[in-house]
């Protein structure tokens, strides 16, 4: 599977991690840019919106971005997920297990 962009290309990878500074509809910084921060730590200022959609998009970063997922979830909850509050999940309880 090769994951393609989202919300006016603003959103990349399987999950569809939005970054910031793309899109005027969509102007705010989302998990994309929380993904490439909480990866790459200080380095990640150097990235441009156009680098984090690259990286996010790449299949092999796909396994990785998966448990970074998981674990966001589990520990936040899916109220930052568009889907989670599209499928009536908004508010859930975090998950209190989640794959290593």
């Amino acid at each position: 599977m090769r994951p393609t962009l989202g919300d006016d290309n603003s959103s990349g990878g399987l999950f569809q991690l939005h970054v910031g500074g793309i899109s005027n509809q969509y102007p705010n910084p989302g998990k994309g840019d929380d993904f490439i921060n909480d990866k790459f730590g200080d380095d990640a200022k150097s990235w441009t919106p156009d680098d984090k959609i690259k990286y996010l998009n790449a299949p092999e970063n796909q396994k990785e971005i998966s448990y970074w997922v998981a674990n966001d979830i589990k520990n936040n909850g899916a109220n930052a997920w568009t889907v989670a509050r599209q499928q009536g999940l908004f508010g859930a309880k975090p998950f209190k297990t989640c794959p290593p």
